[in-house]
C-alpha cells in the first residue's frame, strides 16, 4: 500500500472509530515528513497519521491547547503558502 493510501485509510478508520478531524498539524518531528492530522473524540485530542518512518501508525495524546495552538498555527502557514501573503 503506498503511504497515500494508507494515510487515507487510517483516516477513514479514526473517523469510524467515532474521531473528528480537529486541523492539520505541520512540523511534528514524530510525523512522516513532520505533516499529521488532529483529531477530537469526547474531550480528547490526537496526533495521527504515519509515523516518521512512513511505515507504522502514528496516533499520539495531546493536550487540547497544544492541539488548538498547532491547528491554528498550521492553517495559518498553509493560508501564507495557498494566498503567497
Amino acid at each position: 500500500m503506498n503511504k497515500r493510501a494508507h494515510i487515507e485509510e487510517i483516516d477513514k478508520r479514526m473517523e469510524e472509530q467515532g474521531w473528528m478531524f480537529f486541523g492539520p498539524v505541520l512540523h511534528y518531528k514524530k510525523a512522516w515528513k513532520d505533516h499529521a492530522a488532529i483529531y477530537k473524540r469526547g474531550g480528547k485530542y490526537v496526533v495521527s497519521g504515519l509515523d516518521f518512518s512512513g511505515e507504522k501508525e502514528l496516533h499520539e495524546p495531546i493536550e487540547k491547547k497544544e492541539a488548538v495552538r498547532r491547528a491554528e498555527e498550521s492553517l495559518e502557514e498553509i493560508k501564507k503558502h495557498i494566498l503567497d501573503l
